[in-house]
């Protein structure tokens, strides 16, 4: 659902009030947008430790970066322990603080990768065991239809004739089920992101 600032794209340059503190609004994104997780407003990080620290003992800061071509990790990671290091010395709410660098992935999905490689190996199973399936059903029909083949045959059908009438029949079998499969996915896919983002 679109909120009023997405209904609103002329309230660029406007002055709005959240929290009894006034925001200027510098841009309104498409409905569609998702970053991580749904928001409906994005509002500037705090100047004031204060302010940013809520009054509490710890404040912790997420930031998404992209690495500059050619940069590691190890040396992205030293260069933010650098700038950590300076801060130190003055007083605010990082002076005690560390920074931890992780790949976006890591951060969205953790170490799934040899859950997911063996979900993929069983998913990839049970779909051999049903083309395996279909191709002993297309097997068992061609030998219930030798009769139908054979007088198609002596009424001076081609036998390149009769091979491309299966071969037709295979793919339209074969196309069916790839739409079927791919719809399936996608209301599946869909269903998936409503149930996570709830």
């Amino acid at each position: 659902m679109a909120t009023p600032l997405q209904r609103r794209p002329q309230i660029i340059g406007r002055s709005i009030t959240l929290d009894n503190q006034s925001y200027a609004v510098v841009g309104v994104l498409p409905p569609d947008f998702r970053f991580i997780q749904a928001f409906e407003v994005w509002v500037p990080l705090a100047l004031d430790p204060q302010m940013e620290r809520g009054n509490q003992q710890i404040s912790i800061l997420s930031t998404i970066a992209r690495l500059k071509l050619g940069v590691t990790r190890e040396q992205a990671q030293a260069e933010l322990e650098t700038i950590l290091s300076r801060t130190k010395s003055v007083k605010g709410p990082l002076s005690d603080g560390q920074v931890r660098l992780a790949s976006l992935h890591a951060k969205l999905v953790g170490d799934t990768r040899r859950l997911l490689l063996i979900l993929l190996g069983a998913v990839s199973l049970i779909l051999l065991i049903a083309c395996a399936n279909v191709a002993n059903l297309l097997l068992s029909r061609a030998a219930v239809r030798q009769k139908e083949f054979a007088i198609r045959a002596s009424l001076g059908a081609h036998r390149l004739r009769l091979m491309r009438q299966m071969l037709t029949e295979s793919l339209l079998l074969a196309l069916g089920g790839g739409v079927l499969g791919l719809l399936l996915a996608f209301g599946l896919t869909k269903a998936l992101v409503v149930l996570g983002s709830g």
